[in-house]
């Protein structure tokens, strides 16, 4: 999935508007001109965080079986995002999985959070088919190899199967 130019924009648009925001109130109550930088940056990472706070959410009630809470906490955002309320209305386990993808992939495009978040939810396979090639040849492509050096300070640890 590829952003368009427009979701760039508005991406950006929302991080810099945070800090603006958080950079207004730092100087309606006066704190001090070297501080305001700061204040600024720690707005606009305020609201990425609060945003992965309510993906998390949206999560973790999917892992619940609580599709009807799932698809309100992704609502918080796409009520933000496109000005809709109720843009997501079927709560069946496969629409709240679709919908966390797609909204986890438009939220957070450059970050690891995508990467994490798919292998969590067992869709990496669906967007990354080179990986999903590999898994053929290693079923364990997503584990970590254990180090030489770790196996021989502990002999109890064996190799991770596919890495030896």
């Amino acid at each position: 999935m590829m952003l368009t130019s427009t979701q760039i924009g508005e991406l950006a648009a929302q991080f810099f508007i945070a800090g603006a925001g958080t950079l207004s109130f730092a100087v309606l109550f006066g704190c001090p001109r070297k501080s305001l930088p700061f204040c600024g940056l720690v707005g606009a990472v305020g609201w990425l965080v609060y945003e992965l706070a309510v993906m998390l959410d949206a999560e973790l009630k999917y892992y619940q079986k609580d599709y009807a809470g799932a698809v309100k906490s992704l609502n918080l955002i796409a009520k933000r995002a496109y000005g809709v309320d109720d843009f997501y209305t079927e709560a069946t386990k496969e629409a709240v999985l679709d919908a966390l993808c797609t909204e986890t992939l438009l939220e957070f495009p450059c970050e690891g959070v995508v990467w994490w978040t798919l292998i969590r939810l067992d869709k990496i396979w669906d967007y990354n088919p080179s990986l999903a090639e590999r898994r053929a040849l290693n079923p364990n492509i997503l584990l970590w190899p254990i180090s030489a050096s770790a196996r021989n300070k502990n002999t109890k640890l064996r190799q991770t199967e596919g890495w030896n």
